[in-house]
């Protein structure tokens, strides 16, 4: 048994039929986007504006890098950036805030200070005592 065949529509009837059917369409777009742009114009601004803040938690991290002599470069400790990292994205918004995980992260490569997870939940601490004022 052979798979479909499908009957060749003759030319004419194909661009009689071709015109309509784009315009159709363009019509049910452009219902679509009437109905939905302002929920999808939302969500594209809030796309926007999280980009621009990870933008600018790149340059904070890396500025802070850029401060520590190259002989104390290490790899941070998974075990250090991760949840670091993890709880970062939810404030990085906040310029105060993002600067301190900027530090933070710098600290956690840097080989002469002693890093720990006591300073990252010292920064949450930080950050719940600052948003209760």
């Amino acid at each position: 048994m052979s798979g479909f065949n499908l009957i060749k529509c003759p030319q004419f009837l194909d661009n009689a039929v071709s015109p309509p059917a784009k315009e159709i369409g363009k019509t049910l777009a452009n219902i679509f986007y009437t109905i939905f742009s302002s929920i999808n114009y939302n969500v594209e601004k809030l796309k926007i504006k999280h980009a621009k803040n990870l933008e600018k938690y790149a340059v904070d991290i890396q500025n802070e890098l850029n401060t520590i002599p190259e002989e104390n470069l290490v790899e941070p400790k998974l075990s250090i950036i991760g949840p670091t990292l993890e709880a970062s994205k939810f404030y990085i918004e906040e310029e105060a805030i993002r600067k301190m995980f900027a530090k933070l992260i710098a600290s956690s490569v840097n080989s002469s200070v002693n890093f720990n997870v006591t300073s990252l939940k010292l920064v949450r601490l930080l950050f719940c005592l600052f948003k209760s004022i």
